[in-house]
């Protein structure tokens, strides 16, 4: 965890650069920074305790990974919910709400023995910490223009990166400590502090409401759009090779004794790969203009896709060894690359309402993301997942190359 706190360190140097140059508020920044890594850390943390809960509440794996699917329907819902709010009453409310409803969620998911209960609430948790994602990307929105989101986006990449990493550790550590309960409590805990934190260090960057638009005719304008579409499509690729990952690896961890002291040191690893590949995104960004920028992105998106092929070739080569995990450094590192772009570009055409055009793209590929993780477990080993979503994702790069909306 030395080398993640360097990287970290590093990145919020870079990060407030930037952004000071942009007149952020430095608070701001770093309280942005906590909650746009937070819906990740949270889902990740859970991860290895998701043997402990199959065995606490006597179900098979594939009912366990029920939890996961159902927290990103409950995410999907809440990114629509709380970015179209947050255009009409502002952002910091918003913020404070969906901190205080997760908090209470959390709360009760330490009383609770049922099953089914138990999916409801992670449906709730889900739904209530999605404020994390979609707004505080608005709020970057709100403060910095298309041209300028690009190298912030960069850097902000790193964090989104890390985060599932920093909650593989923690939720690791907590998990051999005592089970699911202590991942449970340190949920609770935590997220009641922020929301503290929140409502003191947290300011508005909605300078203006806006005239409230016709919803269902903002909403069909983005249906519509190829490139929202298809940039939906590639976010919600990216995060399959990741969480899919988080899904299966627990109980593949518990078929390797051997591996399993790694369990909450691999997310040092992908860290690792992480940075690699946001050092690559920002060096390409920082040696070229703008104009070729938006060439190179293409470029970049390609090269990550490539990536997630030969990782899901390396991905064959190991699934029956205890180095099933080493392919996830190479994913780690496409998704750094591609991610930061995607979030950049994807709404640049949307500026008048930031917070229900990003509240779109999100319900999009969370509902994907939730949907296609729910069919994903079916497949037998984490190779075929990675070859499958690896494929597809050049396949909609392709398509998107040709209809000149990449």
């Amino acid at each position: 965890m030395f080398i993640v706190s360097i990287i970290i360190k590093a990145q919020v140097f870079f990060l407030y650069s930037h952004a000071f140059a942009h007149k952020m508020n430095k608070a701001t920044l770093y309280l942005l920074i906590v909650l746009i890594m937070l819906p990740q850390i949270v889902e990740t943390i859970y991860s290895p305790a998701l043997p402990s809960l199959a065995q606490a509440f006597n179900v098979a794996p594939h009912a366990i990974a029920q939890t996961l699917s159902l927290y990103f329907v409950g995410f999907a819902f809440g990114v629509l919910l709380w970015g179209i709010l947050s255009d009409y009453i502002g952002r910091k409310p918003v913020l404070l709400l969906g901190l205080m409803l997760y908090s209470l969620a959390s709360c009760a998911m330490l009383y609770v023995e049922n099953f089914y209960l138990l999916l409801l609430l992670r449906c709730c948790t889900g739904f209530a910490i999605a404020v994390g994602s979609v707004i505080t990307q608005t709020m970057f929105r709100d403060q910095l223009s298309p041209a300028q989101m690009i190298p912030i986006f960069s850097i902000v990449g790193v964090f989104i990166a890390i985060s599932p990493s920093i909650g593989l550790f923690l939720g690791g550590v907590l998990t051999q400590w005592h089970g699911y309960v202590a991942v449970f409590y340190f949920l609770a805990i935590s997220s009641g502090l922020l929301c503290i934190v929140t409502a003191v260090l947290s300011t508005e960057t909605l300078s203006q409401k806006p005239t409230p638009p016709p919803i269902v005719k903002v909403v069909k304008q983005l249906l519509s759009d190829r490139k929202v579409i298809g940039y939906a499509a590639l976010i919600t690729g990216y995060n399959l090779l990741i969480f899919s990952y988080y899904l299966k690896s627990p109980f593949l961890f518990a078929q390797h004794p051997t591996a399993l002291t790694w369990l909450p040191y691999t997310g040092i690893l992908f860290s690792i790969g992480a940075l690699l590949g946001v050092m690559l995104n920002r060096y390409c960004l920082n040696h070229t203009q703008l104009k070729w920028v938006q060439l190179n992105s293409k470029q970049l998106l390609l090269m990550s896709a490539l990536i997630c092929l030969a990782a899901s070739g390396l991905s064959f080569k190991l699934a029956n060894s205890a180095y099933f995990f080493v392919p996830m450094i190479l994913l780690m590192l496409a998704y750094s690359m591609a991610i930061p772009i995607l979030l950049a570009q994807a709404l640049s055409h949307y500026v008048n309402y930031k917070g229900i055009a990003g509240a779109v793209l999100g319900f999009i590929y969370y509902i994907a993301i939730g949907l296609l993780l729910e069919a994903l477990k079916w497949l037998p080993n984490l190779s075929l997942i990675f070859s499958s979503v690896s494929v597809a994702l050049l396949l909609i790069m392709c398509v998107m190359l040709k209809k000149k909306c990449l």
